[in-house]
């Protein structure tokens, strides 16, 4: 690569990478096109009439997509690639911390959306 001499990538990296970038771009295309103008959270938040025990629901699917997503980058990068910091670990802590702010958010929308019967 001209720009950087510790990289060296192969033609099929950039084809990967091709491939991945053309599936960000279509897949926001296609939510684009489907939400129209309205973005793709706020759609959920309207689906669920802005009613926080209904949109705690895909706060704790999120949560769970965020979980395997180390895994998926090992078995794609490989574990050499993770040796650099913050290393497999370092990955594994950040997208469990990730996780659990997207579950206690869920959480937070549940309890306040539960009745309270001591409010007046």
């Amino acid at each position: 690569m001209p720009f950087a001499d510790g990289m060296a990538w192969s033609p099929f990296d950039f084809a990967f990478m091709g491939a991945l970038l053309f599936g960000t771009l279509l897949t926001f295309d296609v939510a684009e096109r489907r939400a129209t103008s309205l973005a793709v959270g706020l759609a959920g938040a309207l689906a669920a009439r802005f009613h926080p025990a209904r949109v705690a629901w895909p706060l704790f699917a999120m949560s769970l997509a965020q979980l395997p997503v180390p895994l998926v980058a090992w078995l794609v990068a490989g574990p050499e690639r993770f040796s650099a910091p913050p290393g497999a670990w370092g990955v594994l802590a950040l997208n469990v911390a990730f996780a659990a702010a997207f579950a206690m958010s869920g959480l937070l929308f549940l309890r306040s959306g539960a009745p309270n019967p001591g409010r007046a």
